[in-house]
């Protein structure tokens, strides 16, 4: 069966680079332009010396290709890719495709945990699975099949706006029935690489996820995504799934942690009813990341600069960075939003504890933007005489998709998090 399965994802995989150009962002180590010398960064760095260690993008031959690319392609096909989420599509499949062989080989079970975390219990392929990994691995007929429970909630008009929600079931001694017992959750916003399978971690530790899709561009811009992770939360409590008691995280990666923090900050309501923020590898900074995404040649294909401008702007306004757009994208990022906070201000009084994690080997987004928003959160907590809990981990040897891949089939992300969420909550 692995064996069907690498061969399937091989053939996947070249389709994918034939079909899209191989519009994949580069992620091999670079570990000489964003280095650190320790995994726990607030504690044996200063942010001053962790900034000296991550400067700004330098050319790198690893990004020859797109910056060719960028040069020879004509704009409207850069569009194309762009605005029609084949670069995201792409970008999804190979890392599954990426992932999929050596975690199988490694880890059989991450099959079915994904099989059933994905609301296929019962099913053909779920009785397949269990059917192969009993004749091969001696397992339990209740490990096979993980007690869990699947809803998919449109909380939108916009086929985009779903919510998965897979909760923790247990059996009730007393009528025999399997009711929900976990009194946490786990709300996580995704950055377009697949994140359903990221739910099995936390499902092992009691406590719910609920995976949020929201409109992406063109369909709609930041603020509606940060709108569309509000009104997610909004479903649960009004279908009673949730209730005041309940312990929630806020999780995002890449895009969706800038999504979530978005969503943090302009709504003092959600803002309240999220009990603590993990963030992994995300962009903190518009007008920066806009200039390192220039540098690399990859500011056609990423939708990050028009989602950013609001209203939405026509694509050549892209090109050339006015003033007043670079103040536009400012007030989408959160480190401007947080450093511009008047000096009376209490935001930080209900701002939930926030872990900060960053790979020193991320190259499509540097380190430096989670560390200055953890430095400006800091700040603002420090003016505001506030003693919240403002974390911030940098792991060494960890790419852009290693951290996801890490908290899906484990890795020193994964154990970084959870130890982190058993410690926030006591």
């Amino acid at each position: 069966m692995l064996a069907t399965i690498r061969g399937f994802t091989r053939l996947a995989s070249l389709f994918a680079i034939l079909l899209i150009l191989t519009c994949l962002p580069c992620e091999r180590h670079y570990a000489e332009a964003f280095s650190v010398q320790t995994t726990t960064a607030k504690v044996e760095n200063t942010v001053n010396e962790l900034l000296q260690q991550a400067p700004d993008y330098e050319p790198s031959p690893d990004d020859d290709f797109f910056r060719n690319f960028r040069t020879r392609v004509p704009r409207r096909i850069q569009y194309f890719l762009r605005d029609f989420g084949i670069l995201r599509f792409v970008v999804d499949t190979m890392t599954l495709i990426a992932a999929a062989p050596a975690v199988l080989e490694e880890q059989p079970i991450a099959l079915t945990q994904f099989v059933h975390s994905s609301g296929l219990q019962g099913s053909l392929l779920s009785k397949l699975v269990n059917r192969k990994l009993k004749s091969d691995i001696s397992m339990s007929q209740d490990f096979l099949e993980p007690a869990v429970a699947f809803q998919r909630l449109q909380y939108g008009k916009d086929r985009r706006q779903i919510l998965d929600l897979i909760q923790c079931k247990r059996e009730n001694t007393t009528s025999g029935s399997t009711i929900n017992t976990s009194k946490r959750l786990v709300l996580f916003v995704h950055g377009g690489a697949w994140g359903r399978p990221i739910a099995s971690p936390f499902l092992q530790e009691n406590i719910d996820v609920a995976i949020v899709g929201y409109r992406t561009y063109p369909n709609g811009n930041v603020s509606d995504q940060a709108a569309d992770i509000v009104a997610s939360l909004s479903k649960l409590k009004h279908e009673g799934l949730i209730d005041a008691k309940t312990d929630i995280t806020l999780m995002g990666h890449s895009s969706g942690s800038h999504i979530a923090a978005m969503a943090l900050l302009t709504d003092p309501e959600f803002r309240q009813s999220i009990d603590s923020f993990v963030a992994l590898n995300g962009v903190y900074d518009i007008p920066k990341h806009y200039l390192f995404e220039r540098a690399r040649g990859v500011e056609r294909i990423s939708p990050m600069a028009v989602a950013c401008s609001i209203p939405l702007i026509e694509e050549s306004a892209v090109g050339k960075v006015s003033g007043s757009l670079r103040e536009n994208w400012k007030s989408q990022s959160p480190t401007w939003l947080i450093l511009r906070q008047p000096s009376k201000s209490t935001l930080m009084d209900s701002f939930p504890d926030t872990l900060i994690v960053h790979g020193k080997n991320d190259t499509t987004v540097p380190m430096e933007s989670s560390i200055r928003l953890w430095e400006s959160l800091n700040k603002s907590a420090a003016t505001q005489q506030n003693s919240r809990r403002i974390d911030l981990e940098v792991l060494p040897e960890v790419e852009h998709l290693d951290s996801l891949i890490q908290i899906m089939f484990g890795g020193i992300t994964r154990d970084t998090v959870l130890k982190w969420m058993q410690e926030s909550s006591e």
